[in-house]
């Protein structure tokens, strides 16, 4: 490319844009070994960047200028799965070759692998040569260390100036009605004493849906990894059920959101007392999806534990933080998980200014006054999600709050109205949009309702 070529001539900040927009260029489907989201581009991965996206490629090898304004973005998020070995042992040569592309790398998810696949003996011997001189300590007796694990440890150790990790279980299939356990993933600790992970700031472990808790190897890994984070902001421990205790005793100084799932009422306490910063939590409780009807059944549950509720339970666990806690999010599965005790604890959050309440069943509560009242007066934002929740009467007592003045501060009202069934959505839901829009006209709130698919397919709403 001659130096008159227009492209040159426009600033960087415009050849970076137009650079972006070729990522989006004949990306192929999602890789089918990640259960991410089908939103999620191809483009993401790195072997799909590298080899599936001639645009930026022949784009790179124009000219140095323009090589190094598209290089970054063939580096800057990298995906990689277990599953396929040996693509990240050619990404871990090629790092080991150019170290300054691994300093590039802001975004690293690894995609755990369903079974444990062998290395031919040659990346065999390259891996444990990477293994030595990055001071990994794998001990006398190599046998015991799975090669997939090392893959994690290598990748940590190239990438260290990372501000984001994702690391997601396989997704197993059941076999005959019974859950298959994952292969527990294990990690981070051999890594070197002295390793720090100084710029990682999202650690994230994502399960897919329907999955069992992660196994015991996976969650000590991640509590390994966890204390050689010291500028963590944002950590979702994702199915840990009980074992996340392992995680409880660690300091956390710079903490500020946390996200989990199936958590003790204890473990959350514990977990709330790693950081004096805290602001934002969101728990799912009662979302262990292979037997839903069993797991918060009320014949299988004691009269007291039934009266509080899981969510006040795990609620009355996060009150050290009631002056901090400034943007909560709980969702549950079952009628009984939500009751007025929640409500309670949840008005004694005075720094509270979003809360988010997401219902996958029936709403639970019958009087729009138990929830409207319970709001802290500082309360900015309120998303609600559930089935056929009384959202007309929210809506108006809502409305005659901040009209009063009661609630100052108030912007945002979000909502989800899940129908029963297509009938009743055709034929109502405009009407009800309009209905709910009429009550904050002149209050300068931001009313907005988000449509959801019916529960079922039914076309004649019988």
């Amino acid at each position: 490319m001659t130096d008159d070529s227009p492209l040159l001539a426009i600033p960087v900040e415009i050849q970076l844009a137009i650079c972006a927009q070729l990522l989006t260029i004949g990306s192929n489907p999602s890789n089918p070994d990640t259960h991410g989201s089908p939103r999620e581009p191809a483009q993401r991965t790195w072997e799909s960047t590298l080899d599936h996206f001639p645009a930026l490629g022949s784009l790179a090898l124009t000219c140095k200028h323009l090589q190094g304004v598209v290089t970054p973005l063939l580096y800057q998020s990298i995906r990689v799965s277990l599953n396929e070995p040996g693509v990240c042992i050619r990404l871990i040569r090629h790092f080991s070759q150019f170290p300054d592309d691994a300093e590039l790398v802001r975004t690293l998810d690894i995609c755990g692998g369903s079974g444990w696949p062998s290395l031919p003996s040659s990346q065999a011997a390259f891996l444990f040569q990477e293994v030595n001189r990055l001071g990994i300590q794998i001990g006398p007796c190599t046998e015991s260390v799975h090669t997939i694990s090392l893959l994690i440890d290598v990748l940590l150790c190239q990438v260290r100036d990372i501000k984001k990790l994702i690391i997601r279980e396989p997704k197993i299939e059941a076999a005959d009605d019974f859950p298959v356990v994952p292969l527990g993933l294990d990690y981070a600790r051999r890594l070197p004493a002295n390793f720090v992970l100084g710029s990682l700031q999202e650690l994230e472990t994502l399960s897919p849906p329907g999955q069992v808790p992660m196994s015991a190897s996976h969650m000590a890994s991640l509590a390994a990894l966890v204390r050689r984070t010291p500028a963590l902001t944002f950590l979702g421990a994702g199915r840990c059920n009980r074992r996340v205790q392992s995680i409880v005793h660690c300091s956390l100084p710079q903490l500020r959101s946390l996200h989990v799932l199936d958590i003790s009422p204890e473990a959350l306490e514990g977990l709330a007392k790693c950081s004096t910063r805290l602001e934002r939590v969101t728990f799912l409780e009662d979302t262990f999806d292979l037997a839903p009807e069993v797991y918060l059944h009320p014949i299988d549950m004691e009269p007291e534990r039934i009266e509080q509720g899981p969510v006040a339970r795990a609620l009355r666990s996060l009150l050290p933080l009631t002056s901090t806690l400034r943007h909560l999010k709980i969702r549950w599965h079952s009628f009984i998980a939500f009751n007025i005790q929640a409500l309670d604890l949840v008005s004694r959050f005075d720094a509270l200014q979003s809360l988010g309440l997401i219902c996958r069943g029936t709403w639970p509560l019958g009087d729009p006054d138990i929830l409207i009242n319970k709001l802290p007066c500082g309360i900015q934002s309120l998303r609600i999600v559930a089935r056929c929740p009384p959202i007309h009467d929210i809506a108006r007592r809502l409305s005659g709050r901040i009209r009063q003045g009661q609630l100052p501060e108030f912007e945002s009202f979000r909502y989800t109205y899940i129908w029963k069934n297509r009938f009743q959505q055709y034929n109502k839901e405009s009407e009800m949009e309009e209905q709910v829009a009429v009550f904050f006209r002149g209050t300068g709130v931001d009313c907005v309702s988000r449509r959801a698919r019916p529960l079922t397919g039914d076309q004649s709403g019988q």
